[in-house]
């Protein structure tokens, strides 16, 4: 037991990797495994799946598969998962694992259903679930509900001593809302943040995802997200290519954004990464039919921006942002801004 306890301390510290993945491997166990996936050991943590209980087992093994980009197969577990005990974690792993498959819906009334559509500070595993429900509101476009769960997510975190952002990236995920909603600073300072952590850490995924984080905030860097690319692996890679093309485009390549935006979505649909598929369909049409002022005032229109504030950002006149609005919605086939949030595409 002591063991035990010292390996929580070393991964929610995110200190001394090396020695969490030793304990880790002579402990064995359910926690045993976390800390192992938390240390980017997936061969590992597989390999000791086979000493933990049958009951607790299925939902490790469905996380595995979510971590190796299977999300499929992931949701087909934890769709079989019926011990009370686990409901928290089996739903917020079910619902990210939906979220990657394009099933906003039915991701957000499994939510529902079980009561975890409110308040969550007192609910098990409420650290997770308002991660996942986090990355399905910033799918679909809801932007401030995404920052609010991110930031009660790191508050629970904060309290419960875990500083490390292997275990869940809160501070990525929330800078990125930060920067979509114009809060730039913020979302900048929060991705150092996190990249000082992960560094502290070491594990790939955790600094590749801080390292995307802080390209996307400081105006999506095609440097710092390539290192970040070569950090990751399966739908967190996806998601970084898709925003170096996005930067592609915005530097003005846009042959080989529309290049990298084909291959991201030829490889996510064979992977079944099918909301990532759709947005790079999406992105892939937008640099056709929008120009690339209308695209950067479309995205700051669908992030809840006024027209006023999006004039004063980009230094024209709020008759420029008017006139480009209305292209973008007669373009796009849409007839305002509500119908602009819902439509995917847009940066990440």
């Amino acid at each position: 037991m002591g063991d035990t306890h010292r390996l929580a301390k070393l991964v929610n510290d995110g200190v001394a990797r090396a020695e969490a993945i030793r304990l880790a491997s002579s402990e064995g166990g359910w926690y045993a495994v976390l800390a192992l996936m938390y240390a980017g050991e997936i061969g590992r943590a597989t390999a000791e799946c086979a000493r933990v209980p049958d009951r607790a087992v299925t939902v490790l093994r469905a996380r595995l598969a979510w971590l190796t980009g299977a999300p499929a197969e992931a949701a087909a577990l934890l769709r079989e998962v019926r011990d009370p005990r686990l409901r928290g974690l089996a739903v917020a792993w079910l619902v990210a694992a939906m979220t990657d498959l394009a099933d906003l819906e039915d991701a957000r009334t499994l939510l529902l259903d079980h009561g975890f559509g409110g308040a969550l500070a007192d609910v098990p595993d409420a650290p997770e679930l308002l991660a996942a429900r986090g990355d399905l509101h910033f799918a679909a476009g809801r932007f401030v509900l995404a920052r609010n769960d991110f930031r009660e997510c790191g508050r629970l975190l904060t309290a419960l001593g875990v500083a490390n952002p292997a275990v869940i990236p809160w501070r990525s995920r929330q800078a990125v809302c930060e920067s979509v909603l114009g809060r730039a600073e913020v979302g900048a300072a929060l991705a150092a943040q996190d990249f000082a952590a992960a560094r502290r850490w070491g594990s790939a995924r955790a600094l590749g995802i801080a390292t995307h984080a802080v390209a996307t905030t400081s105006g999506r860097d095609p440097a710092l997200l390539r290192t970040a690319e070569a950090l990751l692996r399966h739908g967190d890679r996806l998601r970084c290519r898709y925003d170096l093309a996005l930067a592609l485009d915005e530097s003005g390549d846009r042959a080989a954004a529309r290049a990298l935006l084909s291959d991201v979505g030829r490889s996510a649909r064979e992977a079944g990464y099918f909301l990532m598929a759709a947005e790079a369909s999406a992105a892939s049409g937008r640099l056709c039919a929008l120009t690339q002022r209308e695209r950067k005032i479309a995205g700051l229109a669908r992030a809840g921006w006024t027209n006023r504030r999006i004039a004063q950002r980009e230094a024209v006149t709020l008759r420029t942002v008017e006139f480009h609005l209305t292209s973008v919605y007669r373009k796009l086939g849409v007839g305002g801004r509500h119908e602009l949030v819902a439509l995917p595409g847009f940066p990440r």
